[in-house]
Order: C-alpha cells, then structure tokens, then sequence
C-alpha cells in the first residue's frame, strides 16, 4: 500500500485506512474528529507478512520497528508505537515516505486516544503488540481472553513482544495484573 484509502472526510471527522483495503488482514483504521483519534483494528496483513516471513523466518527483533516499517508491514505514524522499538533516527529514514504523519502529541498525551478491536482474529489484533503501552485497547471479555489465549500458545502474531502481567496501569473494573489483554493494558468493558 502506497497511499492510505481516506473513505470519508466529512465537517471535521476522517476515516483513513491504513490497511485492510484490497488486501486480507491488516486491518488499520484511523478514526479523527477534531482532536480525537481512535484506531479501529490493528491486526496482521498476511499477504503481505508473507512475502517476507513465515513461521520459521521472524522479524529481526534487535532492528525493534525498521523491519516492518521498511517492509511496509506497519504504517510509519511517529508517537504511535513503543519507544523501545525505535531506534535513533528511525523517523528521519520515514518522513519522506508516503505514507508517513506525526501523531505525536504534546504532554504525556498518547498518539490516539485508544484502540477498539472488533474480534481477536490475527487480521484485526495481531500487530497490538507494536503499540505504546499508553494507548489504552477496549475489546469485549471474549475476545480479550481469546487473544490472550493465542499469545500465551504461541498461535499469536504477538512474538517477540510478549503481554507481561502487571506494567500496566488500569482503570475500571479490570485489575491491571489480570492477564486479559493482548497489550501491556488489559482489556476494558465499558459499561
């Protein structure tokens, strides 16, 4: 993907996809009304993973985001992902590319305001664990467990960069050292 797909751009609200479109899996849709951000999905492209990888052939993990930037696997959107992915001068590689934009906030403010996940299919979680740990994920009980089922299994797309009990911060009715997200969050049920 070369362009993301802007599918509506209204008074002040955008929806741009960043995968998903023309392609199975990789589901990546960017929700904007004004200064509110949500991402809806972020899951694996597995056309695409699969150019480059398979279950015996991983991502370098020591190259922390630049492999699936360069690759095209992750979107280059600065602020979005885990600082200890970036390496120095990661960003000055990207912004000229195509698809490139500065989330980046003032503050402690993360990049969106939270990510909601539809289900726990790979092609709609499975690039979770890429993700600022700030970012907060609501998802429904079932799919958190479901997802969380698949990253201590191994089944998951979640590898090298495992849910770790505990250095999250929660809120709501979900204790952060409850093992039911698929990020360094655990899942929130509105109510």
């Amino acid at each position: 993907m070369t362009q993301p797909e802007v599918l509506f751009q209204g008074m002040s609200v955008t929806i741009t996809c960043y995968g998903g479109v023309g392609e199975i899996g990789g589901n990546k849709i960017l929700l904007e009304d004004g200064e509110t951000r949500l991402l809806l999905d972020f899951g694996i492209a597995f056309g695409r993973q699969e150019q480059f990888f398979n279950e015996l052939l991983r991502p370098r993990s020591a190259r922390g985001l630049l492999d699936p930037l360069a690759l095209g696997l992750l979107p280059p959107l600065e602020g979005l992902y885990r600082e200890d992915l970036t390496l120095p001068g990661l960003w000055a590689r990207f912004q000229g590319a195509p698809l490139y934009r500065n989330l980046r906030r003032g503050g402690k403010r993360p990049a969106v305001d939270a990510v909601l996940i539809s289900h726990a299919h790979l092609d709609h979680n499975g690039d979770l664990s890429y993700l600022d740990g700030d970012i907060p994920i609501y998802t429904t009980r079932v799919s958190a467990l479901i997802a969380r089922a698949m990253q201590v299994t191994g089944t998951g797309g979640l590898e090298p960069f495992p849910y770790r009990p505990g250095n999250g911060v929660g809120t709501g009715p979900v204790s952060p050292d409850q093992p039911l997200g698929t990020h360094r969050r655990p899942e929130r049920q509105g109510r």
